[in-house]
């Protein structure tokens, strides 16, 4: 029987024939970054660091002055890979630095492009990452079996590079709408700011002031509902579905871990209730929220959560995205367990205008998320359209 012709399904005009297959490390040469110790790093000193933690940010600590071998240094243009935890390939795009031990520096070999190159690493990861039963919870690979990888390459340099001309201009879009959205979520938090402290005021329809604003407990003008216990045996998939910690998401429910449970006895979230996570073994996700909205009405909570309701939600949900409500929650911590009662939260002070000016700063601040959302939204299809493309142009 004949075998499958190395061609793939999308392939730019002009470009024919079959691609070569090869083993990964016949075209590349992954060299080891320096093995330390987090005590020898400093907060500054004459080389910066670059660590797998920080892979995808640039963020560095640092050596004082070392002799090194040349290859422990990466230096702009560099291609590299890290190869535990944060698995994938970057292009180093800053000044010279050391790499840790996890990161590979990957040398093409003379008849490979170099951004080709990286898009063959990103696109074998992908289908690493896919196909592996552990999915992202692999913890490392090893240089033999990614040296061991099959890949199918171009003959023509010259289609490597018009591949890679095309996914580099792909990505650049990408990081356009990305920093987008850090804009407009940086341009939200100076005006959550200024209204908050009433340094930038909305009039009323005849230009007026409104009234001076009040200060206000949480619990003056609402009430904290407690969630659902339960036990193993209870969960059932004909259940009713329990929030938990893990459905909330950038302050906004999903539902890609859902549990449900066989209960009649529970206190159902109601439209514009903002659930929030009052214990959880990780003391960073106290405090988080999302607003209930109609869809989801009716659902139950875990007892790691609480419902705070009132019918200033709309008004108080944006006070609970400020610098001021996270420093409340981390001033009231449990001092051995990770968690907020509510006979604390209901003693957090807002600032509070009258429901006029409350209406106009929720929708208002409203309409900056949703233009925040609408660019999340389109950065993840530019990210799904672009892993399609990976698995069309490569064989």
């Amino acid at each position: 029987m004949e075998g499958k012709k190395l061609v793939p399904e999308l392939r730019f005009p002009g470009f024919e024939g079959e691609w070569k297959e090869k083993k990964l490390g016949e075209i590349a040469t992954f060299i080891n970054g320096k093995a330390y110790k987090q005590v020898e790093l400093l907060e500054k000193g004459r080389y910066p660091v670059l660590r797998v933690g920080n892979f995808f940010s640039n963020s560095s600590w640092y050596f004082s002055d070392l002799e090194l071998p040349k290859d422990k240094f990466c230096d702009y243009g560099d291609l590299l890979y890290a190869w535990s935890a944060s698995f994938g390939p970057k292009i180093w795009d800053g000044n010279k630095t050391i790499y840790h031990y996890h990161i590979w520096k990957v040398l093409n070999a003379e008849h490979i492009d170099k951004k080709y190159l990286f898009y063959l690493l990103d696109e074998q990861t992908l289908k690493m990452k896919t196909n592996s039963s552990n999915g992202f919870a692999l913890l490392h690979i090893t240089k033999g079996t990614i040296e061991n990888w099959d890949v199918k390459i171009p003959v023509k340099q010259k289609e490597q590079k018009k591949i890679a001309t095309f996914l580099t201009a792909l990505d650049q879009r990408i990081q356009l709408l990305q920093k987008k959205k850090l804009l407009l979520e940086s341009y939200k938090n100076g005006l959550m700011q200024q209204l908050f402290n009433q340094e930038l005021r909305f009039r009323d329809e005849n230009g007026n002031d409104f009234a001076d604003w009040e200060e206000k407990k949480l619990g003056e003008v609402g009430k904290i509902i407690n969630g659902l216990t339960y036990s193993p045996s209870d969960i059932d998939l004909e259940g009713v579905l329990v929030l938990r910690s893990s459905n909330v998401k950038n302050r906004k429910l999903v539902f890609e871990d859902n549990v449900f449970v066989k209960t009649n006895n529970f206190n159902p979230v109601k439209e514009n209730d903002i659930l929030i996570c009052v214990r959880n073994g990780s003391n960073r996700l106290i405090g988080k929220n999302a607003i209930i909205n109609k869809q989801n009405e009716g659902k139950a909570f875990g007892a790691f959560m609480s419902i705070y309701r009132s019918k200033f939600n709309l008004f108080i949900f944006h006070w609970f995205d400020t610098t001021e409500y996270k420093k409340e929650v981390h001033k009231n911590l449990g001092a051995t367990i990770n968690s907020i009662n509510g006979s604390d939260l209901v003693k957090f002070k807002i600032p509070f205008p009258s429901l006029i000016e409350q209406q106009k700063i929720a929708s208002f601040l409203s309409s900056i998320d949703e233009a925040i959302e609408r660019v999340a939204l389109q950065v993840e299809k530019m990210q799904g359209f672009k892993k399609g493309l990976l698995q069309r142009m490569f064989v």
